[in-house]
């Protein structure tokens, strides 16, 4: 079987949608004879009859029919290869690796990639969680291309910034943990209590008031405790659903 090629696999598909090579022809700007010519010798590569001819019009036959969702896939699969190309030498990004801090504003960064799906179809994500100083060694290093973090007071001079707004951060506790038993209860009544906080490896504490503390890399663990009662946590308003 010779190599097919995209023309042939579009007049095979239109051939069959239409139900006529004249309309096919008409619609592509050919002579019908170019149209039936073209289904000719793909019945010839094929080694298959394609279109039962013994009527007035021209008929799929049953491999016909079954070939037929599966000659638009390709022609779609190739459209997207084409456009991808198209893309990539207009310099779009064919991967960018993007970190993000859990605690940053969920909802607002998913948000943002899906706007960015929408835009560039092609470029491909790839999102890891990571702490503001991790985040920042591996975009010094070229390990990352942009992460979205919680602000700090100083960045390293080769790293560009932006202030994406600001969130609000609930105290979150299990409905028997004294806290939630105490109406209003205030910053010097949390102290009190023990405190789960997320911490980076190297020790950096977000948002510490207790001293009494227990500490996870991980918010969704740090939920999970303080939904059994170990302690209080400290997190955005979007995580309220999850907790």
């Amino acid at each position: 079987m010779n190599n097919l090629n995209l023309d042939q696999l579009r007049t095979f598909v239109a051939a069959c949608e239409k139900g006529s090579f004249s309309a096919v022809a008409r619609e592509m700007g050919r002579a019908q004879s170019a149209v039936s010519a073209q289904i000719q010798n793909l019945e010839l590569d094929l080694g298959l009859e394609l279109f039962d001819r013994s009527g007035k019009y021209p008929t799929p036959t049953a491999a016909a029919q079954s070939l037929l969702p599966l000659a638009r896939q390709a022609i779609g699969q190739l459209r997207r290869f084409q456009q991808a190309a198209d893309s990539y030498q207009r310099g779009e990004e064919p991967l960018l690796r993007v970190l993000f801090e859990e605690l940053v504003m969920p909802d607002k960064l998913n948000d943002m990639l899906a706007a960015f799906a929408e835009c560039f179809p092609h470029t491909q994500i790839h999102a890891s969680t990571a702490t503001d100083e991790q985040a920042i060694r591996q975009i010094a290093d070229g390990g990352a291309d942009f992460a979205f973090v919680t602000a700090r007071d100083g960045y390293p001079d080769e790293l560009d910034f932006n202030n994406l707004g600001q969130q609000r951060i609930l105290t979150l506790a299990s409905p028997d943990h004294p806290l939630a038993q105490t109406p209003a209860a205030s910053l010097n009544e949390a102290a009190r209590h023990r405190q789960i906080i997320t911490a980076s490896p190297s020790g950096n504490r977000r948002w510490q008031l207790s001293p009494q503390t227990w500490s996870s890399d991980s918010l969704l663990q740090a939920l999970d405790l303080a939904c059994k009662g170990v302690g209080w946590v400290n997190a955005p308003t979007s995580w309220r659903a999850i907790s």
